[in-house]
Order: C-alpha cells, then structure tokens, then sequence
C-alpha cells in the first residue's frame, strides 16, 4: 500500500490488502483505507477476502463475484438493505433472529458457496437454505433481479463520461470502443510514444505542483548565486590578471557545482525504484520508457533552473561573451550532471552508495578539468581520463566564450602569454581551442551517460519484487 501511495494517486486498486494479517491489524488497514478514502478524496478498489463484520461494514460499495460471474453489486448501507433484497428476493432470506449465528458478511460467503459446517451440536440450522442455494445460479438470478442492467447502465454511464474527459489527452485509448490487447498497446512506436506520454503526463505533473520536488532543484542555485554575486559582483567585465584569474577559476567552479549538485537528484531517482520494478514487471511500460521520461522531467525542469541561475550570475558577474552561449552551456552541464546521477542511482544497490560514489568521481573529475593542472602536463597515463570528464569540455567552453575576444587576447598577463593560451585553449586544430566542438562533445557525454543509466535500468535489478 505504501508503494502505491508514492505517486500518490487519485484512484487505488489493491488485491488482497488483508491477507496474513490478524483480525485486529486487517481492520486498521480498512480504516485506513476509509479514511484515504473519505478525508483525502480518493477512490479505493479492493479485493478482500474473509473480511471480518466490522472491515465489511466499512466500505461503501461492494461487487461481489462467483465463479467469475457478477452476483450482486450496489451499496452498503448501515443495514445492507440492497443486500438483504436482492438474494431475499431470489429466496435467500437473510436468516435474522436469536437462531442465526451468523454476521452479514458470514452469511453471503456461505449461502453463495452452499457449503455448510459440520457441529457436533446437531444438524445445521440453515442446511436446508444451503443446500438449495448450492443449486441455484445466484448471477442469473442477479440478472432477473433487474440490477445487472443498473449496473450496465451506470458502467455505460462512467465510461460515456471518461470519454469526454478523456478526448484529446494521452490517456484516451483506455476508454476506446476497440480495446486492443496490452502487448499490441505497447508494442510499436505508437506505444512507446504513448507510454512516455501518459507517464509525463501523470507523474511529471504530479511532481511539477510539489515543493519537494523543485527545493533540492533550486535550493543550491539560490544559495550559490548569493555567494558567487557577494564574492565576484562586476569581476568579469575587468581585464587585469588577477581579475581575469578569478574570474577563470569561478566558470570551474561553476562547471564543477553542477556535478556535486547532483547528488540531490540520486534518493528521488532511487526511492523511484520499487514502483519502477513492480509497473515494469506488470507490463505498463519498458524500461527505455522509464529512463526517457525520468530524463524529459528532469530536462524540462531544468530549463527553469538553468535559466534563473544564467540571468542572475552572468548579468551579477558582468561575464563577456554571448548570454545566449552561456546559457546553452550551462543548461548542457546541469543536464550533463542529472544524467551521470541517473546513471549512478541505476547502478548503485542503495541510496548511501550511490551519493557516497557520485560525489567521488565529480572530484577526480576536477583534478583532470584543466585548471588545477593545464592539459599539457597531465601525466600521459592519465590523459586518457581527461578526455572522458565532461568538466574539461564544459569549462573550455566557458573560457572560450568569455576570453575569445580582443579586449582579453591582446593581454599577455600569464607568463607572456594570453590566458586562453595558458590554459591550452588556443592551439590550432585542436578540440580545446573550438567552442562549438567541445559543446558537441558535452552533448555526446550526455548521450552516454543517458544510454549507461538505460542499460543499468533495464538489465540491473536491486530489490525483489
């Protein structure tokens, strides 16, 4: 139940919600349900076997089955009038007074199944009733009864209605006319379209109208903002050395705080999981489907972040070049960050893991960036990392768009040199000195870590179902 809950939804079906469950807990679990029922407004489905007089009492309808077939269907009201008329009307009477031992609930079990219980005190009391009703069709007798075409009617009624609720929406094909199996739904590219759909639209919406979900997304771009302004407010628009190394050491920083940031995204990707493994294994969608909708949520989500983040530190800092550059950047890198957490929380078995392992790899990840120790002097068993750290192409990018222009190449403040040359930026024909090659590579490892964390999904199994 708790499962179910997480998204939370509007409509809950359970099977069995009871089963193994002593008399006492089974009826806390029905008020509970109730009480999600009555107080917060949703619909609640369940299959309940066996329940005792009071958990029976609880619920406000009930679709009673036998053999696969309806026999009764209406109200439970606080004397279960439409249950006493409508197997008294096919001659069961509910067997009222001191004589009967049994609650309402006792009674229809056993009068549907005709079976009696053997006593030592004698004969059954109701034997005879129940051995007339073990040869009597109780869902034909629900139909002579006149409430099986009530209740085609209310289901003719509630569909007619889905229907236009439904028009235009991505959840229309489940109130079509011409319902096609659930393999051919989901197979197809119609279905892999469909399923991204229905899952944006009802989870990605959901999680769109909750502060949860948008704190840990925007908290520590408020909070670096502040300290990058308090620290750097005007640094970027200035062109003497000390100015110009700082402002080369923020645009790190800026790169690097989109990897650590990750690790915010890692407890919602992985508490996502038993839900994930539980549909997936119920055929409501592949695991592709999963990873593609996670990735679209976060990817939209971020527009709105990066965006924010962009106006306030590039007009804050006064930093150079295209404001339009230095967004796509550093919309690229957020992004680039939520894909190697999605990848980590895909591989990891827990959420301690994964943010104990995420967090380390960002920080061998800065070592090779190019700040801490320039590209030419990496050691040659190392540069083969550093072509694989999305904060080399990231920061190289920034740099790139921020110094290449006149007023920063003329200076020679660094050894004799300008700082995009120090830094390996500069050289001819290489990936380093091309803005919009690295902004591909950026793009290549976002791809990458997309595709690592789909495989992780698909064949990397944490929990049992």
């Amino acid at each position: 139940i708790a499962l179910a809950l997480i998204g939370p939804p509007s409509v809950l079906f359970l099977d069995e919600p009871t089963t193994g469950l002593d008399s006492h807990m089974a009826n806390e679990v029905i008020l509970f349900l109730q009480q999600l029922a009555r107080e917060e407004g949703r619909t609640v489905v369940a299959a309940v076997h066996s329940p005792s007089a009071f958990a029976f009492g609880l619920f406000d309808e009930l679709l009673m089955l036998n053999q696969g077939r309806v026999i009764f269907s209406g109200s439970l009201d606080e004397d279960f009038a439409s249950v006493r008329s409508c197997f008294g009307d096919q001659g069961f009477p509910f067997p009222a007074g001191q004589g009967s031992r049994f609650s309402m609930v006792e009674w229809i079990v056993q009068i549907t199944s005709g079976r009696t219980f053997a006593s030592h005190r004698g004969p059954h009391p109701h034997a005879a009733q129940a051995q007339r009703a073990s040869e009597h069709d109780f869902a034909q007798g629900f139909v002579e009864t006149g409430q099986q075409k009530q209740l085609e009617s209310l289901v003719k009624e509630v569909t007619d209605s889905l229907k236009l609720q439904a028009k235009d929406s991505p959840f229309e094909h489940l109130v079509k006319d011409d319902h096609t199996s659930s393999s051919e739904n989901s197979c197809g590219v119609s279905g892999f379209l469909h399923s991204i759909r229905v899952l944006v639209a009802y989870r990605t919406s959901t999680k769109f109208r909750s502060g949860k979900f948008w704190g840990p997304r925007f908290g520590d771009k408020v909070m670096f903002s502040l300290l990058i302004l308090s620290l750097y407010w005007g640094i970027g628009g200035k062109d003497d050395v000390q100015s110009v190394a700082s402002t080369a050491s923020l645009l790190y920083w800026v790169v690097a705080i989109c990897g650590y940031s990750a690790s915010a995204f890692v407890p919602s990707l992985i508490e996502d999981r038993p839900v994930f493994y539980r549909e997936r294994a119920d055929g409501l969608y592949s695991s592709t489907c999963y990873t593609l909708s996670k990735v679209l949520e976060e990817a939209l989500a971020c527009v709105l972040t990066s965006t924010v983040f962009t106006l306030v530190i590039f007009h804050g800092i006064a930093l150079q070049g295209s404001l339009w550059v230095f967004a796509l950047i550093y919309y690229l890198t957020s992004f680039c960050g939520i894909c190697i957490a999605l990848a980590f929380a895909s591989a990891m078995p827990n959420t301690s893991a994964a943010t104990a392992a995420l967090p380390v790899y960002m920080t061998f990840c800065m070592f090779f960036g190019g700040l801490f120790l320039v590209f030419d002097k990496i050691p040659w068993g190392w540069k083969w990392f550093s072509y694989t750290t999305f904060i080399r192409y990231a920061w190289s990018s920034l740099m790139l768009n921020q110094f290449d222009s006149e007023e920063f190449l003329r200076g020679r403040q660094f050894e004799g040199k300008d700082v995009l040359t120090f830094y390996g930026m500069r050289e001819p024909g290489t990936v380093a000195s091309n803005l919009w090659a690295n902004v591909g590579i950026l793009i290549g490892i976002n791809a990458t870590c997309l595709f690592v964390g789909g495989l992780c999904n698909a064949y990397i199994r944490h929990v049992r179902r």
